[in-house]
């Protein structure tokens, strides 16, 4: 087994590293390879690759974050979360709550929720717009509070 190359990410919190490698096995095959490993841990490495691993470790290089790519229902619940923060931050329960009062016979509320939802809609249109972007390769994946800052500003009436 010869190995080409190898890399190493933080797999979990509990210090586990997805290591990835580039090899070529005893039939003469290339090919990528991953692996979970702990740095005292060699169950089920090749000998070449936990030798390897011991050296990137004792090298002092650094082991980058796991990142894992968001999913759709974590960036739905993340907007939400920043819609219904915007209600809260005028006294509303929650957004469905302030949206209710959009025909309200108190004229400060009936503004209130006209402009919140108005927003709503835009923020709405806006992120299923570049997460279709995503979806279709147009754009790379971003982090969740990225996006989030993304979002237009919601412009409360006076």
């Amino acid at each position: 087994m010869e190995l080409h190359s190898i890399s190493f990410v933080q797999a979990m919190s509990d210090g586990s590293f997805l290591v990835t490698t580039e090899l070529t096995d005893s039939d003469e095959l290339r090919d990528t390879v991953e692996y979970v490993s702990r740095e005292s841990d060699a169950y089920g490495l090749a000998p070449v690759i936990w030798a390897a691993v011991q050296q990137w470790i004792s090298d002092g290089k650094t082991v980058e974050p796991y990142n894992p790519v968001p999913t759709l229902t974590e960036f739905q619940s993340a907007i939400q979360a920043h819609v219904d923060a915007s209600a809260v931050s005028k006294l509303y329960n929650d957004g469905n709550a302030l949206a209710g009062y959009v025909n309200s016979t108190v004229p400060q509320w009936a503004a209130e929720a006209q402009a919140f939802v108005t927003w709503r809609d835009v923020v709405w249109v806006y992120a299923y717009a570049e997460l279709g972007k995503v979806q279709n390769g147009q754009r790379q994946v971003p982090a969740v509070e990225a996006f989030i800052g993304e979002l237009p500003a919601l412009v409360w009436p006076e």
